[in-house]
């Protein structure tokens, strides 16, 4: 397992809610199955 990370996101102000695209949710599932990913 790798110690790096790809991506940082900086959530400020009031919303408190990430509001992801089909195609972006798409994706954050296709990259969660492969192998060696885990899910926290």
């Amino acid at each position: 397992m790798s110690d790096t990370f790809s991506k940082i996101e900086l959530i400020s102000g009031v919303a408190r809610r990430r509001r992801f695209t089909t195609e972006q949710k798409l994706a954050i599932v296709a990259e969660s199955m492969q192998p060696g990913m885990s899910i926290s």
